[in-house]
């Protein structure tokens, strides 16, 4: 009867109370990212043996690793086709956001398809 009325009560004014409390952490963490000028950009975190590995294990627990292992393999590529075919890239040609992105080629998984030995016929 009534004891259920009110243990449902209870119940809802608490998930109330707790999705304001979520919401007011929400916004102090986004006004604490406006705020701040020391956030590393992904390119500088990338950049690092230690930074790549670290987010590599961030897409791990977001189930989402092939997204850096596509951007890998996409810049192993572009590096193996502008060695072999020795094209001068003009920069003013060049998207910005491609040549900022420098990943540590010694420390990263050989993408198969780039690093792959020519099969002879």
């Amino acid at each position: 009867g009534i004891s259920h009325v009110i243990i449902v009560y209870i119940m809802t004014f608490w998930v109330r109370v707790k999705i304001i409390e979520d919401e007011k952490h929400i916004n102090t963490l986004k006004q604490r990212v406006r705020n701040s000028a020391t956030h590393l950009k992904l390119h500088q975190i990338l950049q690092h043996p230690f930074g790549y590995e670290l987010f590599m294990q961030h897409l791990s627990n977001e189930f989402s690793i092939e997204n850096l292992l596509s951007l890998t393999e996409f810049m192993q590529y572009k590096t193996r086709v502008r060695k072999e075919l020795e094209v001068l890239v003009d920069e003013t040609t060049t998207h910005e956001i491609l040549d900022t992105i420098k990943l540590p080629m010694e420390d990263i998984p050989r993408s198969s398809i780039v690093y792959a030995k020519p099969e002879r016929a």
